[in-house]
Protein backbone atom coordinates (compact mmCIF):
# COMPACT_ATOMS: atom_id res chain seq x y z
CA UNK A 1 0.00 0.00 0.00
CA UNK A 2 2.73 2.38 0.95
CA UNK A 3 5.02 1.26 -1.90
CA UNK A 4 2.15 2.36 -4.35
CA UNK A 5 1.40 5.49 -3.06
CA UNK A 6 5.04 6.21 -2.82
CA UNK A 7 5.80 5.63 -6.51
CA UNK A 8 2.71 7.62 -7.35
CA UNK A 9 3.64 10.20 -5.70
CA UNK A 10 7.23 10.48 -6.98
CA UNK A 11 5.48 10.11 -10.40
CA UNK A 12 3.30 13.33 -9.64
CA UNK A 13 5.85 15.53 -8.31
CA UNK A 14 8.54 14.33 -11.12
CA UNK A 15 6.11 15.23 -13.44
CA UNK A 16 5.36 18.29 -11.77
CA UNK A 17 9.49 18.96 -11.84
CA UNK A 18 9.55 18.33 -15.28
CA UNK A 19 7.02 20.78 -15.93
Amino acid sequence: MLTCWLRETIQWIGMMTMY
